[in-house]
């Protein structure tokens, strides 16, 4: 048996290591391009679905536009029969009312005791149930809305409390998210 040198041991054993972290390198290669490949995918996919959603969007502006002034042509008709006369060019316009409601009325406070219910007697906080409202409604609320959502659901909640349906647990201080439990049925 021959005897191999420390030093060409130690060459062949670098070299090993090295033929290692080029298959390595070339793995986590393929893995990036794969990813990256997807991710552009994925892109294209919603840059179309956007593409679409912005050709319905123009479609269907000038229709609603010509309905509102239509609207607003039947409006100004009745205006110029009134004894009283005005200019109707002379109102201005009034901001309307822009936010949407999340839900349909009701809905709201029963999911809020529905997910309570099913805590069975454990308290949740606000985030919780805000949470459980928006997955069990399936609603699809974007990151930078959920604040606003919670806090239609805290204020929802607020009212619930002030109406006896829901009981707020004591918590220290105004850093701690509230805690909530329903309310004991009174019989």
């Amino acid at each position: 048996m021959v005897r191999i040198p420390a030093a060409l041991k130690w060459l062949i054993t670098h070299r090993g290591r090295l033929l290692g972290e080029i298959k390595k390198v070339k793995k986590r290669q393929a893995a990036r391009e794969a990813q990256i490949e997807a991710a552009i995918s994925a892109i294209d996919k919603r840059r179309q679905t956007l593409e679409k959603r912005l050709s319905i969007i123009r479609s269907r502006t000038p229709l609603l536009i010509q309905g509102i002034e239509s609207d607003m042509a039947a409006i100004d008709r009745a205006i110029s029969q009134h004894r009283i006369m005005v200019d109707a060019d002379s109102i201005s316009a009034i901001k309307s009312q822009e936010r949407a409601y999340y839900l349909q009325p009701g809905q709201m406070t029963r999911l809020i005791l529905k997910a309570l219910r099913e805590a069975n007697g454990e308290e949740l906080t606000t985030n919780e149930i805000a949470v459980f409202v928006m997955t069990e409604s399936k609603l699809q609320i974007p990151g930078g809305e959920f604040y606003e959502f919670k806090l239609a659901v805290r204020k929802r909640m607020r009212a619930m409390h002030a109406a006896g349906l829901l009981r707020r647990a004591a918590v220290g201080g105004h850093t701690v998210e509230s805690r909530w439990t329903q309310a004991p049925l009174e019989r």
